[in-house]
């Protein structure tokens, strides 16, 4: 009768456990939950999200925001068409930036930390991206810090460290004891009767206090609408890695590159964006149409457009960009630690 009693405890503690599991689904499980059945697809699936720019990637991904995502907000910026990059070479043989401002002038469409990175370091003309580090005005600090505000004040991130915990990690814990406790006592009771329910009760105990308690592990610091950016910019990564060369307009093929090669870096798929142009651009060739990359926003040292083999400027970019500052790399939080 004991072991019967036992059993039947285990199984509705676990049948309990199960059904709070479900019941407490937070609101950006709810939101994820939502976004994948497809109600969310963004119109192009090559369009970035409208409230995300490059230099926000990181910053959403990981909460914090580093020198990458700031030269990635400068690469967007120069194909947006407010600077040139001229790739140039330091005393030490090191490959970097020379970036100048254009003649479009600062509008309402830049956000804060655009508009700080593309106004104190040219107030002399033109800059080298490894002077902006070494600038007493520290402009890389500031467009860091503003960053953080921007994405802090689309409500990404949840703000309080103790929302991200629950009561459940302590009922788990407890329950897992007694569990426990309830298994051993009844594998004494196994040995004296042959009766093997109870135990079975008990691993029910124990399992529904292992489930109790994966609630109460530290949960995504994002919020639902930080859920619904994270499932967009996945949704812009699967389209770039997975980007095929006639999806690729050949008489916008500049622009079009020039628009992703950003948002490739950010998401490691320069390769890829770079593979799709040079291939329909020379499958374009073989049908007599022949058209250059030229990209407006990079220029040579003796001062022309750079045209040519996307693969190389890819490359080449992605190198500066994905390069540690000195060595290491600067980033600031923007989530709150758990």
């Amino acid at each position: 009768m004991l072991e019967l009693v036992f059993l039947a405890a285990g199984l509705l503690a676990l049948a309990a456990a199960v059904a709070v599991v479900l019941a407490q689904r937070t609101p950006a499980e709810h939101a994820q939950a939502a976004i994948r059945v497809g109600l969310l697809e963004p119109e192009s699936r090559l369009n970035p999200p409208a409230d995300l720019r490059p230099g926000m990637l990181g910053a959403l991904i990981d909460g914090e925001v580093s020198d990458r995502d700031l030269k990635l907000t400068l690469l967007d910026l120069a194909a947006r068409g407010y600077l040139t990059i001229t790739p140039t070479t330091t005393a030490s043989g090191r490959s970097t930036w020379q970036l100048d401002r254009t003649v479009k002038p600062i509008d309402a469409t830049l956000l804060g930390y655009e508009h700080a990175l593309l106004t104190r370091p040219f107030e002399n003309g033109s800059v080298l991206l490894n002077q902006l580090a070494r600038d007493p005005a520290k402009p890389l600090e500031q467009a860091r810090t503003a960053v953080s505000e921007e994405v802090r004040a689309k409500g990404w991130f949840l703000t309080d460290a103790k929302s991200r915990h629950s009561r459940w990690g302590w009922i788990g814990a407890l329950v897992l004891v007694l569990g426990l406790l309830a298994t051993a006592f009844m594998l004494i009771d196994w040995a004296a009767t042959n009766d093997f329910r109870g135990v079975i009760g008990g691993l029910g105990v124990v399992a529904a206090g292992v489930l109790l308690a994966s609630k109460g592990r530290a949960r995504s610091s994002h919020t639902p609408a930080g859920v619904t950016a994270l499932t967009h910019a996945e949704q812009l990564k699967s389209a770039l890695h997975d980007l095929q060369p006639e999806e690729i307009a050949v008489v916008t093929a500049g622009a079009e590159f020039s628009r992703l090669l950003p948002w490739a870096i950010g998401f490691g798929a320069e390769t890829k964006l770079a593979t799709a142009v040079d291939d329909e651009l020379q499958r374009a060739a073989k049908w007599g149409q022949h058209v250059e990359l030229q990209l407006s926003w990079l220029t040579s040292e003796a001062g022309h457009q750079v045209d040519g083999d996307a693969r190389k400027i890819a490359t080449e970019v992605a190198t500066v960009v994905n390069r540690k500052t000195n060595g290491r790399g600067h980033a600031q939080r923007v989530a709150t630690p758990a």
